[in-house]
C-alpha cells in the first residue's frame, strides 16, 4: 500500500515545523508553497557604535600583541568577500597572513609533546607548511581534516595547568552531563563557512522509539551534503531535495540527518580553525539543550521554535568566553572572532552574529565567564524576553509576519 507523508516547515527567526503525517494513498502530491512568518527585532544604533568601539580597542591591543597582522579597518563600502579573504581565508593570492599562521604553528611545536609532536611535524614539515595552500589541492582536504581532528581531540593546548583539547575545555566549562561529542565533516563544496546543529536531548529517544520519527530520521541520515549537488537526494521526495539545495545543503543538512553535527569548510586557517570550531559548537550546544523542539505524536508534528539572534548571540558568548585564556597565550586565534564583527558592524550592521553579540555583551563578553549563565540562556525560550528580564534594551522588537513551507512526498 502506498502512502503519501506530508512534511509541513515553518522557516523563520521564530518558528520551524515540521509535520509528517499520513494521507491517502490516491492523494495528489502537492507544490511546495511558502508564506512567510517572522519576528524582527532592530539592534539600537547606538548599542552598534558603542560595540564597535569595543571592537576597535580589541583589535588594536590585538595588533599591539601580532604586529605584522593584517586585518583591514572596514568601512560601510567593504566587501564582505575582498575582506575574509585578504585577512582570514587564504583562498587565493592576496591573503596577507601567512606569516602570522606560521608562527602560530610554530608556537605549538616548541609547546606539544610527544606523540602529538610528532604528528604535527610530519603534518607541517616541521613549520614550513603553515597553511593548506601550501600543499596540492588534492591534498588540501585531507589537511584541513587532520587539524580539525588535532584542535577538537589532542591535547594542543598547554598552560600552567596542564594540556588540552578543544573537547577537554568545553567539557571543563559545561559538564560531561551537558556536553555529547559532535561529527565533524570537512564541507568539501563550500567556502569560508561552518554549520553547526544539534538533535535535542529531549527528543533523542523519540527518534528511537516513535515510529514515524524513526523512519523519517532513516531516510534523512542518507542524505550527504558532500554529495548533494552531484547526486539529487530524492528519499524524501523532489521537494525536499528543493529544499535542501536552496541556499547551501550544509546549513539544512540537520533538518533531515538527525544528528548533532558540525561542518567545515575546507582550507581554513589552523588558527581561525580553533575559533570557528567552538561557535558552531556552541550551536550543537544550544540545539541539543533548547526546550523549543516538541514533538506532537497525535498530530504528527515536529515544532523548533527559533530565533538567529539568541541562536548566533550564543555561538558568540560561547567562543568568547571559553577562549578567553585561548585568546590571551595564542592571539592569532582571536583574529576572526573579532574581524567578522567589525565588518558585520560596518555592512551588515543588523547581522544576527552582530546583534547577538551586542546584546549580550554586558552578559558574557569583557572579560567574563559564566557558563551556568549561558545554559540559562540557551534553555529560555524567548530570547527577547530574557533580554527585558536582565533590563537589555539594545535590540527593539520589530513587527511580526509569517513563513510556511508545505511539501509533500511519497513514502
Amino acid at each position: 500500500m502506498s502512502y503519501i507523508t506530508q512534511m509541513k516547515i515553518i522557516i523563520d527567526s521564530w518558528v520551524f515545523s515540521l509535520c509528517l503525517g499520513i494521507l491517502a494513498s490516491n492523494a495528489n502530491a502537492q507544490d511546495m508553497y511558502i508564506t512567510t512568518l517572522r519576528e524582527q527585532s532592530t539592534v539600537q544604533d547606538s548599542a552598534i557604535q558603542e560595540f564597535k568601539a569595543h571592537l576597535d580597542q580589541r583589535i588594536a591591543r590585538l595588533k599591539e600583541r601580532v604586529p605584522d597582522l593584517y586585518l583591514e579597518t572596514p568601512t560601510a563600502t567593504s566587501k564582505m568577500g575582498e575582506f575574509i579573504r585578504n585577512s582570514i581565508y587564504p583562498a587565493g593570492p592576496n591573503y596577507k597572513n601567512r606569516e602570522v599562521q606560521c608562527r602560530f604553528i610554530n608556537r605549538l611545536l616548541s609547546e606539544v609533546s610527544q606523540p602529538l609532536l610528532l604528528r604535527l611535524q610530519e603534518l607541517t614539515n616541521n613549520g614550513k607548511i603553515c597553511i593548506a595552500g601550501d600543499l596540492p589541492k588534492e591534498q588540501q582536504v585531507n589537511w584541513t581534516s587532520q587539524w580539525i581532528q588535532i584542535l577538537w581531540n589532542e591535547k594542543w593546548y598547554v598552560d600552567e595547568n596542564g594540556s588540552f583539547s578543544l573537547e577537554d575545555l568545553i567539557i571543563e566549562n559545561i559538564g560531561t552531563e551537558n556536553y555529547s561529542k559532535p561529527d565533524i565533516i570537512v564541507a568539501i563544496n563550500e567556502q569560508f563557512d561552518g554549520y553547526g546543529a544539534g538533535l535535542s536531548k529531549a527528543l533523542a529517544p523519540l527518534y528511537l522509539n516513535d515510529p514515524t520519527l524513526q523512519k523519517f530520521r532513516f531516510l534523512g541520515s542518507q542524505f550527504d551534503p558532500n554529495k548533494a549537488k552531484a547526486e539529487p537526494f530524492i528519499l524524501l521526495g523532489q521537494d525536499i531535495q528543493n529544499v535542501l539545495l536552496e541556499d547551501s545543503p550544509y546549513e539544512k543538512a540537520s533538518l533531515v540527518r538527525g544528528k548533532s553535527e558540525i561542518y567545515i569548510s575546507p582550507i581554513w586557517p589552523v588558527a581561525e580553525l580553533v575559533e570557528l570550531l567552538v561557535h558552531e559548537y556552541g550551536h550543537v550546544l544550544h540545539a541539543e539543550q533548547t526546550p523549543n523542539t516538541k514533538w506532537d505524536p497525535v498530530q504528527k508534528t515536529l515544532r523548533k521554535k527559533m530565533d538567529g539572534r539568541h541562536n548566533e548571540g550564543v555561538a558568540e558568548a560561547f567562543a568568547e568566553m571559553l577562549l578567553l585564556d585561548v585568546f590571551k597565550r595564542h592571539p592569532e586565534t582571536e583574529t576572526f572572532h573579532l574581524g567578522k564583527l567589525r565588518i558585520f558592524s560596518e555592512i551588515r550592521p543588523q547581522d544576527n552574529h552582530l546583534a547577538g553579540a551586542i546584546a549580550l555583551n554586558s552578559i558574557f563578553y569583557q572579560g567574563k565567564r559564566n557558563f551556568p549563565e549561558l545554559l540559562n540562556l540557551i534553555r529560555t525560550e524567548n530570547f527577547m524576553d530574557y533580554l527585558i528580564q536582565n533590563n537589555i534594551n539594545a535590540l527593539v522588537p520589530g513587527p511580526e509576519s509569517t513563513s510556511t513551507l508545505e511539501v509533500f512526498f511519497k513514502q
